[in-house]
């Protein structure tokens, strides 16, 4: 008997050894060190970036005011253990389309392993849908692709990390994942007013949806609509800032239905589901070299571009009267002054410099080729060749 209970007390005392090294370990895997990430939000203008950005914050009280070029905020989060906290950088881009090249100052070497892309659509304006959105993910396509070069140049283990977490996210698997060229950091394409959006016609809304579905799809990015006029909506938009965020949980739903608010997570498509564009006209008398260029023809067809919105878009901000200030006007029409002055300076100097490296050409060899010239010699003397 005696033997029984001190086999008992040997378990007891090599289960709660266990235990203590259990926790010990699990305490080891917790986060020690401040993680910073970033997010880019852009897209259409005054399409409801800036209150996505106030929600996400819990700031409901405060209206949402016309974003100027890039604004900065930012959002942190303790770790569990109360060592160390996360930190999300959020960058929201204003203007719509007119200062895209202004991610070049958001997306650089030392964000990009933890940044994240957000392309905020108005769906209640599909004319400019198209371009806003390509204005978009084609810049942030190019400065992506140039500081992959410069660090595949430097021998950096970047960018063959962020190629393979970018086919972890479609998934190894996918029947899709040869023809597809995903982002190499998240993205996210967010349509938004989903309340406007139904009131387009049923066949207009299914093109659309299958239109963002492709290009979603394609680019490795999820699609999620939103309103903030329907709380699930928003309660589901706001779970997505917090997943880009601090990577807490995911949206586990998927609805591809073309009559409710689509939402699809990254690699949860597939181009058999999605279809082919729907055309008005003979596809054979379309002109297109890819898939995107057709689905590009069929979506023009029904919703052909609004070349005035598109010429509003590019207008500069600071021009609008809105936004007046004088001493800051004053300012700056000193400083378009000496631009003006320096440009012309400019072009004189290099209109100089033409003129004087100008090749000398016909004219050259025709002096050289005409006789020389004879001097009128003063009265008396001899002539002189020159």
């Amino acid at each position: 008997m005696s033997d029984a209970k001190s086999s008992r007390r040997a378990g007891s005392t090599v289960d709660i050894f266990a235990l203590a090294i259990k926790e010990r370990d699990g305490r080891g895997k917790e986060k020690v060190a401040d993680e910073e990430r970033s997010i880019l939000i852009a897209g259409s203008k005054e399409g409801g970036k800036s209150s996505i950005i106030l929600r996400f914050l819990d700031r409901l009280q405060d209206v949402p005011k016309p974003t100027m070029a890039l604004e900065y905020t930012f959002a942190r989060k303790p770790h569990t253990n109360n060592v160390g906290k996360d930190i999300v950088h959020l960058w929201e881009l204003g203007g719509g389309t007119f200062l895209t090249k202004m991610v070049d100052s958001v997306i650089n070497a030392s964000t990009l392993r933890q940044m994240s892309c957000v392309i905020v659509v108005d769906l209640s304006k599909p004319r400019e849908l198209w371009h806003t959105l390509f204005s978009v993910l084609d810049d942030i396509k190019a400065r992506i692709e140039r500081i992959l070069s410069d660090l595949l140049a430097k021998d950096s283990s970047l960018p063959q990390y962020l190629r393979k977490k970018a086919i972890a996210r479609i998934g190894e698997d996918h029947p899709d994942k040869d023809v597809l060229d995903p982002l190499p950091v998240p993205l996210v394409i967010l349509g938004t007013k989903y309340d406007l959006f139904q009131d387009i016609a049923p066949e207009h809304r299914k093109l659309i949806c299958k239109t963002l579905r492709f290009v979603a799809h394609m680019n490795g990015a999820s699609l999620h609509f939103t309103s903030d006029k329907d709380e699930p909506l928003v309660k589901n938009c706001k779970a997505l800032m917090n997943h880009l965020a601090f990577k807490s949980g995911t949206i586990r739903s998927n609805c591809l239905d073309h009559d409710k608010p689509l939402l699809v997570a990254a690699g949860h498509d597939f181009l058999e589901k999605i279809g082919a564009p729907t055309m008005a006209a003979d596809v054979g008398k379309v002109s297109a070299r890819n898939p995107l260029d057709l689905w590009r023809a069929a979506y023009e067809q029904f919703f052909p571009p609004d070349m005035e919105a598109r010429q509003r878009d590019l207008t500069d901000p600071a021009a609008d009267a809105t936004y007046a200030e004088a001493a800051v006007d004053d300012m700056r029409a000193q400083k378009n002054d000496v631009l003006e002055r320096y440009r012309k300076q400019a072009e004189r100097r290099a209109r100089q410099l033409a003129e004087k490296h100008k090749p000398s050409g016909s004219r050259s060899r025709s002096r050289k080729a005409a006789p020389p010239k004879v001097a009128k010699p003063p009265t008396g003397g001899r002539p002189t060749v020159g």
